[in-house]
Parts: structure tokens; sequence; C-alpha cells
């Protein structure tokens, strides 16, 4: 699950952090709300690939 995650934020923060300056903390909440806003409107369903007893 570690990775699934660690990528979510590797491709948040180059889509959406990279580059911005921000004058506030205020400002770079609602920056990053903004991102989690659009990621929520447009889902990726994760699959997983393998099958249990194949994990094992």
């Amino acid at each position: 699950m570690a990775p699934l995650i660690e990528g979510f934020f590797s491709k948040f923060a180059r889509s959406v952090l990279r580059h911005i300056r921000v004058a506030s903390k205020h400002e770079l909440k609602e920056r990053i709300m903004a991102g989690i806003d659009d990621v929520n409107r447009h889902p990726v369903i994760h699959t997983w690939s393998y099958k249990l007893a194949e994990a094992a």
C-alpha cells in the first residue's frame, strides 16, 4: 500500500505544487485543497495486479 500512496504524493507534488509561489500558509493550503478536489473529480481506480495466493 505504501508505494501506491507514495506514488500519489509524488505525482501530486509534480503536477500541483511544482514551481508555485505562495504568499502565505493559507494560500498554500488553498492550492493543496484545490488540487485534491481536482483529483477527486477525476478518480483513477487502482486494480491490484496480483493474486493473494501468489503473494504468499
